[in-house]
Formats: structure tokens, C-alpha cells, sequence
């Protein structure tokens, strides 16, 4: 634009020519294309001389300003952080040539409009020339202005919304003049559309494939492309959408019943529930009730292989519960270590003990569900051979596993390291993760121990899971809680009257235990002023909750009693409900020294557990009889199993030695254990052979004591 303007001065060395208008009613210019065409340089002629200037200044503008771009250009990049991305540096470039563009197009402008119309507005009064530059210096300052700050997606935005206005199809006029509104009209109504379009096509589809219209039929769809708004020219887009997808759709062939599809539907989830049903137990499912399923059902075999392949494909339903199993001993697996701490070899923690006792069954208990569904799986014999084996034993033994070498190793590895490494008790740092990840595990007795091992840390989700534990649906979980809190005074004035009304007495025990502060069997009544003033809690701050070696048995809470009866060898590996079977009958009975525990003679009515001190075990020393010793025995022995056994006098007395604390399971009960608990049955049998060989050996054998028990400190 200034090229153009300013070759008028080049070629006559004046203005005024240009400022006089004559130029624009010249008829002879053609015919003096060869005349001078610059005024210092007469030799160029004018042909040459005017696209010449347009060429050189046009050169110019483009040098200056690409010039002016790349020093602004590297100037904002150096001002980039280092680790911004190239895609970053482009979008600053482009923004910096957009600038560019806006600011030369504001120079032409500007260059064009001030010298347009001169000739002629020289010839009006002046304050009409200046009005007019005005105008032209607002106008191009407005276009600037509005140009320099819209971005390239506004840009695209308003040209396509201008394009919408030409073929606007919603009958309605648009709500506003504003271009982007017209576009975010135009794009939310296309997506309502399209959304509806998608409605009406999945049901037309559902509707033909249930049978209740065929394509001659479509009629009766007239309401609802109605109510949907929906064309006659969608509609028919529709269906040859559907007839390209889903061809049987409309194959004559193909049409079926709505009742006979809905029994093909109705046979796969009553199969895959069957087929779900025995994987969860570890077995296959009945091949009489597959008969009975496919007779009813109208079903071949050929039909059924099909759809046992689908259910027993990797990832399908069944892998999916091998696993879950997987997953679950792997939890189990990583309790038991970290359980297993180094102090076990001292004074074990009774309650870490029991966490790893209930891990290691659990593990098995889910070893054992894990063969089943590998059964169901592989379809191999040696499979649901070493799975019935485990499930008698609730065991899966290592060397059993040995028998799975046929079956595929990315199914059988990962079950047979888990096992491996849980008869490997190795050991790991006690942390809170692998306790909280039992917390809510389905056996009641695992929570409760949980409960009880999460009061030793004071992490926010230790915390939060064990103050939800006071929820939970079992009492033996709740108690434990309770006790648990109590011990680390969490138990505020809410929990406190919270928990003191539970439905359960064994839980408000626990309560008043946890304000009272004692060991005592008795309740206290609750005192009101310790309540009151009951602000962060009740309890005694930093010890954790674990088995007391000094509290009355009657005080115990339920999965305190479990820890203390599991100290006795012959209990150690029972399960955790005859555990609490025990630990619900189990009396207290304290000796002191030179007292009898019971006498020749006496009725065989009960069995004694030695928790603490000795005993010595005779007979004689009535009815002139001299006194032989039989046995001296510790902590941990079984006294008065023969005389229930076999429902005879007692053979023997037992007198205390040293201070003695013994546990008195009712005669009734400890039969019952035993007749479900082959383990115990053969440490009872070992005992009374050891005794028997004594006997047999003369005179009064040495002291049988099996491990002492370990009891922990307060603050284990």
C-alpha cells in the first residue's frame, strides 16, 4: 500500500499530482508507458518503474517484519521454562505471526484509507479531512483490536457458525446474534439429535431381535419416531444401518420366537450360575444336572460344549474366580509374615501368633477352593485328587502339588510359589497395609484379631478402619474393637456410650473393662463422674491391646480367651470356631501351692489345661496307700482326659506345686472337639502314651512339661 501511494512521488518529485486527482482522468496514460517512469532515474521507463516499487517495497515489509518477528519470537521463547514441550514453542510462534499478520494489516489499512479519497476530500472543508482520518484511525484500531486477541478456534468457530446461519434447520431463529452462541446452539442440538437417532436405533434393534417386528412392520413404530423426532429419512437410514450391521436381523431365516430366544438367554445364565456355583466349591458340576438343565432347555450337547468353552476361556467368569483366590492368599500370605517377627523366639506375641495361625488356615482354605476351580478349568483327574485330599486334611501339602506337573504352568506356578513361600514362614516388617487388608475379610475371627493388632499404629487408615470395626455385624469383632480403643484411649465420650448400649453383653464387658480399667471378672458399675469427664478417651495411653497374663479369665474377651487356650500345644491348631468353642466354655480355676486340683477317686466331669505353674501327679496317700508319684507336670500339659474319656473316677490327684493357673474344660465339650478334630485326638494319644511309658518305665518319671507358654508383657 505505501509502495503504491508513494510511486506517484517518485515519478513526478512532487505530491501534488497525486493530491490533484488529474492522474484519475488521464485517457493518455496508456499511450505513455515508455515515458520516464522515475524522476531521479528518467532512463527506467514507467512499464518497469511501477511494478519495480511495489516489488522493492513489498520486499521490504516482508524482510522488516519477519525481521521484527523472529527477535520477538526468540525473546518470548528464552522466557519459556526449560522443560516446556516443542508443541508449546509452536503455539507461541503461531500466536507471535498471528500477532504479525494483525499489526501489518492494521499499516495497510490505515495506509490505503489515508490516502483513498484525498483528491477529492481536498476538496471539502478541512474539519471533514480530519473527521475522516478519525474515522479510519478507529475503524482499523476496532479491527485491530478484536483481531489480535480472537485465537484460530474462535476464528474457525465463527466461520463455520456464519455458514450454520445459511442453512438453519431448527425452524426457530437463533437466540442471539453472537456467532459463538449460534455454534454452541447448533453443536448441542446436533449432539440431542444424535443421541436420539442412537436411541431409536438400539431400540429398533432390540425389538427386531426379541421378534416382536419385522421390517414390514415398521410401521407400528410411527408413534415413537414421532414423539422422538425422527425423519422418514432417518428412519430409513436407520434400517439399512442395521441391515449392513446385523444382516440376520432381517433374515426370515433367523426369525425366531421371542419365547425360544428368551430360553437360549435364560439356558446360558443358568448354566454359567451351575458352572459358577461348583468352581466356588472346587468342583465340576454335576454332569445329571447339566442333563437336566440341557432336557429342560431344549439344548445339545454341541450347544453346551459351546458355552462351557466361553465360561471356561481365559478371562472368562471362571479364571476370574481362580483369580480372586490367587489374590486372597496372596493377602494372607503377606499377614503371616509379617506376623512372624523376630521376637517370637522369646516371648511371642499371643495375638501375632493367632494372626498368623488364622492366615496360614485361610490361605489354605483358599488353596484348596483355587484346586477346585483348576479342576473345573484343565478337566484333569490329578487335579481333583490333590483337592479332595487337601479338603479332607484342610491342608495342601507341598509334596502333593507335585502331582499338578501336567497341568499348564502359567495356571499351576503362581498357586503352587504362593504355597511354597507360606511353608517358608518367612518374615517380613510389621506394618499396618497387610493387617488393614484382612480388616474386612469374611471370617469374623480375622477381623477380631485384626482389630486388635491395628491398635499398635497411628496411621489415619488404622485408625479409620478400626473405628469402623465397632460396626461390624459380629460381636466377637465389635468386642474386639472395644478392647482395642480402650487400650489405646480412642474411646471417646460418644464411642463410650455408643458401645455401652450394643445388644451384645460380651461388648459392653468390654466397655466397662475399658473405663474401670482393671482385670477383675466382675462388671463395676460405671461411674458417671469418669464418664463426664471423659474427653480424648478412656483407657491406659500406649499399651496395646493383647492377652494380659494376669486378668481373670472371665474378663478376657472372646479372641483373648482364643490366644490364651491356643498356648496349650494340644490346641494350637485348631480352627478358629473350636477355638471359640472353647474359649466359651472354658472355666478359670486357680491352685495354690500344696492344693489339690482333684483327688483320687473324684468324678472325671472336666479336663485341665496348665496355663502356669505345676503340678505333681499320684496316687496312695489315703486308706494307708503310700504316696507314688506318677508325673510332674508344666505349663502347657492336659491333665483328666482319660477319666472323661472313658467316663471313670479319676485315677490319680493332682496337687499344685507352685502357684498354678489352669483352665477347666467342661468333660462334655472337650469330647465333642475332639470326636470333630482328629489333630487333637492324636496329641491326646501321645501324651497318654508318654504317661503310660513312664509308667512302665518304674518309679515316678521326670517332669513332662510341653513348651512353656510365653505369655507377653503388657505392652507386647
Amino acid at each position: 500500500m505505501i509502495g503504491f501511494y508513494t510511486y506517484f512521488y517518485l515519478e513526478h518529485g512532487r505530491w501534488s499530482d497525486y493530491f490533484s486527482g488529474a492522474w484519475a482522468y488521464d485517457r493518455s496514460m496508456p499511450n505513455r508507458a515508455l515515458d520516464p517512469g522515475f524522476e531521479m532515474l528518467p532512463s527506467i521507463p514507467r512499464v518497469v518503474a511501477a511494478p519495480l516499487t511495489l516489488v522493492v517495497f513489498g520486499l521490504a515489509s516482508l524482510l522488516v517484519f519477519m525481521l521484527v518477528e523472529r527477535v520477538i519470537v526468540g525473546a518470548r521463547t528464552k522466557a519459556l521454562p526449560k522443560e516446556a514441550d516443542a508443541e508449546t514453542k509452536g503455539n507461541l510462534a503461531g500466536r507471535i505471526r498471528h500477532g504479525m499478520l494483525a499489526f501489518t494489516g492494521l499499516v495497510a489499512f490505515n495506509a490505503f484509507y489515508l490516502f483513498a479519497g484525498q483528491p477529492t476530500l481536498q476538496r471539502l472543508p478541512a474539519w471533514v479531512v480530519t473527521g475522516w482520518g478519525l474515522i479510519v484511525v478507529f475503524s482499523s484500531t476496532a479491527i485491530f483490536v478484536r483481531r489480535i486477541t480472537r485465537r484460530e478456534d474462535q476464528h474457525v468457530h465463527e466461520k463455520f457458525a456464519q455458514k450454520i446461519l445459511k442453512k438453519w434447520e431448527w425452524g426457530d431463529a437463533p437466540p442471539s446474534d453472537d456467532l459463538k452462541d449460534i455454534y454452541l446452539l447448533h453443536t448441542e442440538r446436533t449432539k440431542q439429535r444424535e443421541a436420539r437417532l442412537r436411541a431409536y436405533k438400539e431400540t429398533v434393534r432390540e425389538m427386531v431381535a426379541d421378534g416382536l417386528v419385522t421390517r414390514n412392520e415398521m410401521q407400528l413404530l410411527d408413534s415413537l419416531r414421532a414423539q422422538l423426532g425422527i425423519s422418514d429419512k432417518d428412519h430409513q437410514k436407520i434400517v439399512g444401518e442395521l441391515s449392513a450391521e446385523e444382516r440376520q436381523l432381517f433374515d426370515p431365516a433367523f426369525q425366531g420366537s421371542v419365547e425360544s430366544r428368551l430360553a437360549r438367554d435364560q439356558y446360558r445364565k443358568d448354566l454359567e450360575r451351575i458352572v459358577l456355583e461348583a468352581a466356588r466349591q472346587g468342583t465340576a458340576p454335576s454332569p445329571a444336572i447339566l442333563l437336566q438343565l440341557r432336557e429342560e432347555r431344549g439344548v445339545g450337547e454341541e450347544e453346551e460344549g459351546e458355552e462351557l468353552r466361553k465360561l471356561l476361556a481365559p478371562g472368562g467368569p471362571i479364571a476370574a474366580i481362580y483369580d480372586h483366590e490367587l489374590a486372597e492368599i496372596g493377602r494372607m500370605v503377606a499377614v503371616a509374615e509379617a506376623a512372624n517377627q523376630p521376637m517370637a523366639a522369646q516371648s511371642e506375641s499371643a495375638s501375632l501368633s493367632l494372626l498368623r495361625h488364622l492366615a496360614k488356615l485361610r490361605a489354605h482354605d483358599h488353596a484348596i477352593s483355587a484346586l477346585g476351580v483348576l479342576s473345573v478349568i484343565t478337566k484333569r483327574p490329578e487335579v481333583e485328587t490333590v483337592r479332595a485330599q487337601s479338603a479332607a486334611r484342610r491342608h495342601v501339602r507341598q509334596q502333593s502339588l507335585e502331582m499338578l506337573g501336567g497341568v499348564d504352568a502359567e495356571l499351576r506356578g503362581p498357586l503352587v510359589e504362593l504355597l511354597d513361600r507360606l511353608g517358608r514362614n518367612e518374615q517380613a516388617p510389621l506394618a499396618f497395609a497387610p493387617i488393614l487388608a484382612v480388616a474386612d475379610d469374611s471370617n469374623r475371627h480375622l477381623r477380631a484379631v485384626a482389630a486388635m493388632l491395628l491398635s499398635r499404629f497411628e496411621d489415619e487408615p488404622a485408625r479409620t478402619r478400626l473405628l469402623a470395626m465397632l460396626d461390624d455385624q459380629e460381636p466377637v469383632v465389635r468386642e474386639a474393637a472395644v478392647r482395642a480403643m480402650g487400650a489405646k484411649s480412642r474411646l471417646t465420650r460418644d464411642l463410650l456410650a455408643k458401645v455401652l448400649d450394643d445388644p451384645d453383653d460380651r461388648v459392653r464387658h468390654a466397655a466397662v473393662r475399658a473405663v474401670s480399667g482393671g482385670t477383675s471378672s466382675e462388671m463395676p458399675a460405671l461411674d458417671p463422674s469418669v464418664f463426664a469427664q471423659t474427653k480424648a478417651g478412656v483407657g491406659k495411653q500406649g499399651v496395646y491391646a493383647t492377652l494380659d497374663a494376669n486378668a481373670a479369665m472371665a474378663s478376657l474377651t472372646v479372641i483373648e480367651k482364643m490366644m490364651l487356650i491356643r498356648q496349650v500345644p494340644i490346641f494350637a491348631d485348631l480352627a478358629p470356631d473350636d477355638l471359640e468353642e472353647l474359649a466359651l466354655i472354658v472355666e478359670e480355676r486357680r491352685v495354690e501351692p500344696g492344693r489339690d486340683l482333684f483327688r483320687e477317686g473324684d468324678p472325671g466331669d472336666a479336663v485341665y489345661l496348665i496355663v502356669k505353674g505345676g503340678v505333681q501327679v499320684f496316687t496312695g496317700g489315703t486308706d494307708g496307700r503310700p504316696e507314688r508319684v506318677l508325673s510332674e507336670l508344666g505349663a502347657g500339659a492336659c491333665i483328666g482326659e482319660m477319666a472323661v474319656l472313658d467316663a471313670s473316677p479319676r485315677s490319680a490327684t493332682v496337687r499344685a506345686t507352685d502357684r498354678t493357673r489352669t483352665l477347666r474344660v467342661p468333660g462334655e465339650g472337650f469330647k465333642r472337639v475332639m470326636s470333630e478334630r482328629p489333630e487333637m485326638s492324636q496329641a491326646i494319644v501321645a501324651e497318654l502314651v508318654k504317661r503310660m511309658r513312664g509308667m512302665m518305665a518304674g518309679g515316678p518319671t521326670p517332669k513332662l512339661s510341653s513348651p512353656a507358654i510365653q505369655l507377653p508383657k503388657a505392652d507386647d
